[in-house]
């Protein structure tokens, strides 16, 4: 019993530790338009083609390329 206690805590801890969120930052678009928003942390190793980006925390997801955007 102790076992499967420990092991069912073990996975609780890895689920909520391997989800994304949303960070607040920023990025400005190709005609200078500098928008505020929450940026979805993927921890990137490279730099990004995309990202996803949310305008308020109940906004829906979208997303912009790095062709639309001039920084983030």
């Amino acid at each position: 019993m102790k076992q499967y206690l420990t092991s069912l805590l073990l996975l609780v801890v890895l689920f909520s530790y391997a989800q994304t969120n949303f960070q607040k930052g920023y990025f400005i678009k190709s005609n200078d338009e500098k928008v505020e928003c929450l940026i979805k942390n993927e921890d990137w190793k490279h730099n990004p083609t995309k990202f996803s980006y949310k305008l308020t925390e109940t906004s829906q997801e979208n997303s912009a390329t790095i062709e639309n955007v001039k920084e983030f």
